[in-house]
């Protein structure tokens, strides 16, 4: 992964990039200590993330961020902060995804792989929300199939008592019956159109 340092500090920057190169899977595509210089690298040199320190020589990194998000794309961007509470929560405030502190650079691999791995999981969470969805609509649909059977149920019960009830005449139940499955029927084609 192709990684861009934006720090004011040059040791911070060669400290990070130390540690960073130290991991195959990272190339440290370039190191800017302002902003102009980070946004004409952003653009020319297309990192796929992005370190940054409290400030750039020009904006503070929160401000360094804020330009940073007016522009396409959604880059990762890991604080690297000596203020994590103070100077951190800003830039995280502004659009980092993950605050470290300076005296843990040595962390900052690892921080960058969960950076790349965050995309992944809001990708997973959306697929989980959609699963849910579609498994909330088909219980619907099987709560719906249960209900029209019960009714196709029940309206076979009325038709029993019907059979069975000596106060109707063969023509009186015939009619009865009739009348209770043309219910049940129209129920359940009602149901299945909708």
């Amino acid at each position: 992964m192709r990684l861009l340092i934006i720090d004011a500090d040059q040791v911070m920057r060669a400290l990070i990039r130390l540690y960073v190169e130290r991991d195959r899977e990272f190339e440290v595509v370039g190191d800017a200590d302002s902003s102009d210089v980070a946004l004409a690298m952003l653009k020319d040199l297309q990192p796929d993330l992005v370190t940054m320190g409290d400030r750039v020589a020009d904006l503070s990194g929160a401000e360094c961020i804020a330009l940073i998000r007016k522009h396409p794309g959604n880059l990762p961007i890991l604080a690297v902060s000596s203020s994590p509470e103070g100077a951190g929560a800003e830039m995280l405030t502004a659009g980092a995804y993950a605050v470290i502190d300076r005296a843990h650079a040595s962390a900052v691999p690892k921080a960058l792989k969960e950076a790349l791995n965050q995309p992944r999981l809001d990708q997973m969470q959306v697929a989980v929300d959609r699963l849910e969805r579609e498994a909330g609509d088909a219980l619907d649909e099987q709560k719906r199939i249960i209900g029209s059977r019960l009714d196709l149920v029940a309206a076979l019960d009325a038709i029993s008592v019907a059979l069975d009830n000596p106060s109707y005449s063969e023509t009186e139940a015939l009619a009865r019956i009739r009348a209770l499955t043309e219910a049940a029927l129209a129920s359940n084609s009602g149901e299945e159109e909708s």
